[in-house]
């Protein structure tokens, strides 16, 4: 209960998934800060091949996006006018709501923010499974990364019909064979 408190700190502030210009999280934080309650930009360590060797950095979870606790009917506009904003995320024309629930799985994951990504990697033809999501315990075969190490790229058999789905990589796992 004490991270609801955390994460709630008025009754007509809610969460928003605010979307940024390229590159722009960490700016768009910063400026945010003076305008909104909290922000939370989670983040992943990665490794990437740099000048012939591994090197290791930490970028944002969801490149261009950020959350934002605020209140909307007085602060929206501040929010779409601020340096680096491109949006907020809506349906149709009302921004979306992010439920505080999503809010505290993503930073019960990590620490300060940043999330610890599974180093597990798979091969073409590999058979996995889905971990979380909408298709969770569904298995598959593994096809190709894509975007890096990032996303993943599946083939699932889905009520009788093949069908290819690109999923974040942290959401799949080794399946236990047959």
């Amino acid at each position: 209960m004490a991270a609801i408190k955390l994460w709630n700190t008025a009754d007509s502030e809610r969460w928003y998934l605010v979307r940024t210009k390229q590159q722009k999280e960490t700016l768009v934080q910063y400026k945010l800060a003076e305008l909104v309650s909290r922000t939370f930009l989670p983040r992943m360590r990665t490794r990437s091949a740099r000048n012939g060797s591994l090197v290791g950095s930490v970028t944002p979870l969801f490149p261009c996006y950020l959350f934002a606790l605020f209140d909307l009917e007085s602060t929206l506009y501040k929010v779409l006018h601020t340096t680096g904003v491109a949006g907020v995320v809506c349906a149709g024309s009302t921004p979306s709501e992010v439920d505080v629930a999503i809010i505290e799985e993503i930073s019960a994951r990590g620490e300060d923010g940043i999330i610890e990504v599974p180093r597990r990697t798979f091969s073409a033809g590999d058979r996995v499974r889905l971990t979380d999501g909408p298709m969770e315990g569904f298995a598959g075969i593994f096809e190709h990364y894509r975007s890096g190490s990032k996303r993943v790229a599946l083939l699932l058999n889905v009520v009788g019909a093949s069908m290819k789905v690109v999923v974040p990589a942290t959401i799949i796992a080794a399946a236990a064979a047959d």
